[in-house]
């Protein structure tokens, strides 16, 4: 189900919102179906990421998916190790924690793959000190040598026409630009239209 927005900040306390009541964004700038809650949205474009993500970093997966269960919804908590801060954080060759929805939108980190992953802080009831994949697949790449692999809609890797070394040039040489986003629904509206997704997901595995 798509709904229409104006754009305003990708904030992490959006972020937060977006998971506890299901919202649902798209539009010209990017668009998603509500058949589970998932923490970030789909892109129209990779230059919105690019533009719109605070943090970029290089980094090894250290630990296996952490899975849980959140108010009916599947997700799993999954280390890596920063390597390399290309944009918004000081924490190179620490571990932080990526919060994930399991969903094909949204695949999760395998350990001891190398990523590049365009982040923000995550901030809600789920978890805390955890970050989320802007654009889920669209902003999660792996690095095989000097090269870059992305997903496609279906999640199946795809070799970028850019390098690595080319990728973070494109990356600095990007001014980040916060986005900001109302949504015409009031709060009230947008959990009762969760609340009716959840309901007709119960009704299907039913059936």
């Amino acid at each position: 189900m798509k709904k229409k927005i104006i754009i305003t900040t990708l904030c992490s306390s959006l972020l937060a919102v977006i998971v506890y009541v299901g919202i649902s964004l798209g539009a010209d700038y990017y668009t998603r179906n509500i058949t589970s809650l998932k923490l970030s949205s789909e892109f129209s474009t990779f230059d919105i990421i690019l533009e719109s993500s605070p943090i970029v970093i290089i980094g090894t997966v250290k630990s296996s998916n952490d899975e849980f269960v959140y108010d009916e919804m599947e997700f799993a908590i999954t280390q890596v190790k920063v390597t390399d801060s290309v944009r918004g954080t000081d924490k190179k060759e620490k571990i932080i924690n990526i919060l994930q929805t399991k969903s094909q939108e949204d695949p999760f980190l395998q350990k001891g793959d190398k990523v590049l992953l365009f982040l923000s802080e995550y901030e809600g009831p789920i978890t805390e000190n955890a970050y989320v994949i802007n654009g889920l697949y669209q902003g999660h790449f792996k690095i095989k040598g000097d090269n870059i692999y992305k997903f496609d809609k279906n999640v199946k890797e795809k070799k970028s026409t850019e390098n690595l070394v080319e990728m973070i040039k494109t990356i600095k040489n990007t001014k980040y630009t916060p986005l900001t986003e109302y949504t015409d629904l009031t709060p009230e509206e947008i959990e009762a239209q969760n609340n009716a997704e959840k309901e007709k997901e119960k009704e299907s595995e039913n059936n």
